[in-house]
């Protein structure tokens, strides 16, 4: 009887940083992680796994304590977050992440230099789709010419409203170390786009890049000749 009361108190840390182990360790596999880090951030990943695993061998080691309320709450801390993660695999900030966090054309778009990095300029000069973070930070770079761009579409009633019943909302979520701080950077299009289309399909959109000046601000505008659904992108995130 007293080996069945032990049970929990000798093997809930190793089987919990166990848990954390395989949950963290299955983001490696097909880069899942890029759904939550920065790409340059699976050192870190690959650092706490070492680290999960250090845990572990010293918590089979320990001498086990009595399993109180104190042994339960800290089960409980560690838990709940393990839970939130495996119920977030798979999933990436989308159109009503959208509405919750964006501050309107001037939160990424308050650049107008033409000054663009070596990186970018060789993407536009070759056909590629443009990132479309490029087009908020360098519009008079683009303006007046033919662009290809991916992004996640919203309809947003405002816009509406003020550019035309036709027009759009295409986005990239921009993130600095994690999907915590991800800020979205986002162009205004103009017909091309079946209205029909449900909130949050990625699109691959081309046509004619016009930046508008509405309230001494360039806003990014996209006049589109063709739109096509697109796969979402193995790095759905911008840096």
């Amino acid at each position: 009887m007293k080996l069945v009361r032990d049970l929990p108190a000798r093997f809930w840390r190793p089987l919990l940083l166990g848990a954390w182990t395989c949950a963290l360790g299955s983001l490696l596999p097909g880069r899942a992680y890029l759904n939550y880090l920065r790409p340059e951030f699976v050192v870190l990943l690959v650092l706490g796994l070492l680290v999960l695993l250090v845990f572990i061998f010293s918590a089979i080691n320990a001498r086990p304590k009595a399993f109180d309320l104190d042994q339960a709450t800290r089960v409980l801390i560690l838990i709940l977050p393990l839970a939130c993660l495996c119920m977030a695999r798979g999933t990436t900030l989308d159109a009503n992440a959208f509405q919750h966090r964006w501050t309107g054309m001037a939160g990424i778009n308050g650049r107008s230099d033409t000054v663009m990095d070596d990186e970018t300029r060789n993407a536009s000069g070759s056909g590629e789709d443009i990132p479309l973070i490029s087009l908020c930070r360098w519009p008079k770079a683009y303006a007046e010419s033919t662009v290809t761009v991916v992004g996640m579409l919203h309809r947003d009633p405002k816009i509406a409203a003020q550019f035309g019943a036709n027009t759009c909302v295409l986005f990239r979520f921009v993130i600095n170390c994690c999907v915590a701080d991800a800020v979205p950077a986002a162009i205004i299009v103009d017909n091309g786009i079946p209205c029909d289309w449900p909130e949050s399909t990625w699109v691959r959109a081309s046509g004619r890049f016009a930046p508008r000046n509405e309230s001494d601000r360039l806003i990014p505008f996209l006049h589109a000749t063709r739109a096509k659904q697109a796969p979402k992108p193995q790095q759905p995130y911008l840096y």
